[in-house]
């Protein structure tokens, strides 16, 4: 009896670690497109106007409805879109163009 117990609870952790190890990756995702949009003038017109475009050719019935297929439409953009090795790049110039500052005078 105690074995199954223990099975289910070892299936149980698995599931978990699994849906963890899905919603990291996604906030990675976000996290790499939204620094890649707010750094690249070509990147952010490009999503802006895939993202009206989307809007406009959704059929959604309310509000809630739109931002419900809106955003898993981009969380999965997100995810397979963004790239954290096109993200480093992104920053390293951004870095390079602001040239060298002191430890700690940059806030954000």
């Amino acid at each position: 009896m105690e074995w199954v117990v223990i099975a289910c609870l070892l299936v149980i952790l698995i599931v978990l670690i699994a849906i963890h190890r899905l919603s990291l990756r996604d906030s990675r995702g976000l996290q790499n497109q939204m620094v890649m949009v707010l750094l690249s003038e070509d990147m952010y017109a490009a999503q802006r106007k895939r993202l009206l475009d989307f809007v406009s050719s959704v059929d959604a019935e309310n509000a809630t409805d739109l931002y419900g297929q809106t955003s898993q439409a981009a969380t999965n953009l997100a995810v397979k879109g963004a790239d954290a090795a096109l993200t480093a790049d992104l920053l390293w110039e951004a870095k390079r163009k602001m040239g060298h500052r002191p430890a700690g005078s940059a806030g954000v």
